[in-house]
């Protein structure tokens, strides 16, 4: 899968119309990122676990990725046994499918707000609030690391990937993935696209996110001293039955009053991208996972 980047202004909604393929990185206009100081500032505290549909987003991701990721994982070879981190483990699933396939080895999993973790008490896992960016591990202390729709939240993805690397043993397996937002439709003015467009600038602007950075990732890796054994990129297609569909739209329900109120889009529009969403006649790209396997050398 090839998917150009370029630039896109963050200016009037007007400008939002151009083509997601000119989406960069970094949004230009960006006042910077909006690291978070406590777990009700995530995301800007736009993503904050407090919120009543936050749950449910978490789910929808869970949804649309899980199948890729348990394949990811499992071409590591878990074994029972093996000591794991999860990091950023959000609702849990992953921490959980891990932990029941290395038992009797312990699985940490971590987040800034660990709430959606503790409530599942039957759950083999050691939980622990943690800061990537602050909190340390032991160097080498663990088997398997693995971090999903992480990395494009932090400032600094490169001293990110190092620290990760450090906290797994020599030959250990670091399995990292990261969402993209991609429109592959050629239509720049139909609402969906208009609102993920919205959704990328939003994601710098107030979350401190690079919407469109993922596939910068298995080059980042293997720069950190990893060897990378395996790179996918899964779509996430919206409309139709798209396999997007319901994260997408509990993204842009939960986002609403943020998109509109910086001028990025109308009611309107998020009203007939929801409905685009729904339209059997409709079906297009909407995000890609990219899922990077790799080794420490």
């Amino acid at each position: 899968m090839t998917i150009e980047a370029g630039e896109i202004p963050t200016g009037p909604r007007a400008d939002l119309e151009a083509d997601m393929s000119q989406t960069p990185n970094v949004y230009p206009g960006s006042p910077g990122p909006c690291l978070p100081d406590s777990p009700s500032l995530y995301g800007g505290g736009l993503l904050s676990h407090h919120l009543p549909a936050e749950l449910m987003r978490l789910q929808a991701l869970e949804a649309f990725a899980d199948p890729v990721t348990h394949r990811t994982l499992e071409a590591t070879g878990l074994q029972p046994g093996w000591r794991c981190l999860e990091l950023g483990a959000g609702a849990g699933s992953i921490a959980s499918w891990i932990s029941e396939r290395t038992a009797p080895g312990e699985t940490v999993a971590t987040d800034l707000d660990t709430s959606f973790l503790s409530a599942r008490e039957e759950w083999r896992l050691t939980v622990e609030r943690h800061d990537v960016m602050k909190d340390d591990f032991p160097p080498g202390s663990f088997d398997l690391v693995h971090a999903r729709a992480l990395l494009e939240h932090l400032h600094d993805r490169e001293e990110a990937v190092a620290r990760i690397r450090s906290w797994v043993r020599p030959q250990g397996w670091v399995c990292l993935e990261a969402v993209s937002v991609e429109m592959a439709s050629l239509e720049p003015r139909h609402a969906l696209r208009r609102c993920m467009a919205a959704l990328g600038t939003l994601s710098s602007r107030r979350m401190g996110a690079a919407a469109r950075w993922a596939l910068e990732l298995p080059h980042l890796m293997a720069q950190a001293g990893l060897t990378v054994a395996e790179v996918s990129c899964s779509p996430g297609t919206v409309g139709g039955s798209g396999n997007a569909n319901t994260l997408v739209g509990l993204s842009l329900g939960q986002l609403a009053p943020a998109l509109e109120s910086e001028g990025l889009v109308t009611a309107e529009d998020i009203s007939e991208a929801m409905g685009l969403l729904t339209s059997q006649e409709f079906y297009d790209v909407g995000l890609v996972l990219v899922s990077v396997r790799s080794r420490r050398r």
